[in-house]
């Protein structure tokens, strides 16, 4: 009886450890983004960033690392940030990279830009006016949401995707090239979906690119008749990293080589707000929980154990 009174006693005891071990190895585990170590002065695989005078520069070649708020490389220099400026083949602006930079006013997106990610520019208060390459493909999740004082953005590409509230709380006019116009079957819900609060006109964007635009002479996309975006015109598409050049006049052959098939933009599933992400379930809870119900179950069955002796 005493035997199999010390092995139970045992087994008790390594089912109340295990639980513990558990959550020790759990919270001292590293995360994935725990393991990519950059120099000082590098955001990217080939990019490198240097502040002067106000200019924060970012030059290189690909995609700029993805951030959490507050953490980006040049924090320190938030609130001395006025203009950004990006030099060679930079293909993207990282997650909350700029979030809630109010003394940045001035953006040079450069060349090859493709995609501004999540929340990259929220709440930018001193932006007003930008120009986006005809390169750029993807505005992120709420990228520009809450920078009210943004008025204009000229696009001198094919229609990128708008991703969920990427323009929210933004009073802002949209410009598409006339050399290149967004098709006009997802213009007008583009316009409805944000209830009217942007506009979107079809401007010089390439031809006269540093001139400034009239958006009173111009009729919003909600109001321009089908018949203004022929069947058979279809924006460019292009690979996400390659940069182009900006040209006057396409040939036809050039026309037919980057002119697949159109797919339904990804905005047009959602662009109302979306809440803020809720924080993944934390499993040192459901440790601690079975930690305590399997030591309140050693313990009931030990008292048993021991009022079953003595009643011998």
């Amino acid at each position: 009886m005493k035997r199999i009174t010390a092995v139970f006693m045992l087994l008790c005891l390594l089912l109340t450890v295990l639980p513990m071990s558990a959550l020790a190895t759990d919270t001292t585990e590293p995360t994935a983004e725990e393991w990519i170590v950059r120099e000082p002065g590098q955001c990217g695989d080939d990019l490198t960033w240097s502040y002067s005078g106000g200019t924060l520069t970012i030059s290189g070649s690909g995609e700029m690392d993805d951030y959490t708020e507050g953490n980006a490389p040049w924090q320190e220099y938030k609130d001395s940030i006025t203009a950004l400026v990006i030099t060679g083949n930079v293909t993207s602006i990282g997650e909350y990279a700029f979030m809630d930079y109010d003394s940045l006013k001035e953006v040079n997106f450069g060349s090859a830009m493709h995609t501004i990610g999540k929340r990259a520019f929220k709440s930018c208060d001193g932006l007003t006016t930008f120009t986006l390459p005809a390169t750029f493909r993807k505005f992120g999740e709420e990228c520009f949401m809450g920078c009210t004082w943004l008025r204009e953005i000229r696009c001198l590409g094919p229609m990128p995707s708008f991703k969920a509230s990427c323009l929210w709380d933004c009073p802002v006019s949209v410009f598409y090239p006339t050399t290149n116009p967004w098709p006009a079957e997802y213009v007008t819900p583009l316009y409805q979906s944000y209830q009217g609060k942007i506009q979107i006109f079809m401007g010089n964007g390439i031809e006269e690119a540093d001139k400034p635009m009239e958006a009173a002479e111009t009729e919003p996309a909600e109001t321009v008749p089908e018949t203004t975006v022929p069947e058979t015109t279809v924006p460019e598409t292009l690979p996400e990293t390659q940069p182009v050049t900006v040209a006057t006049e396409a040939t036809e052959e050039t026309q037919e080589e980057t002119a697949p098939a159109m797919t339904e933009p990804e905005w047009l599933q959602e662009t109302q707000p979306e809440p803020e992400e809720e924080p993944e379930r934390n499993r040192n809870g459901l440790w601690f929980g079975l930690f305590l119900i399997t030591g309140t179950l050693s313990l009931v069955l030990l008292g048993a154990l021991v009022f079953r002796r003595r009643s011998y």
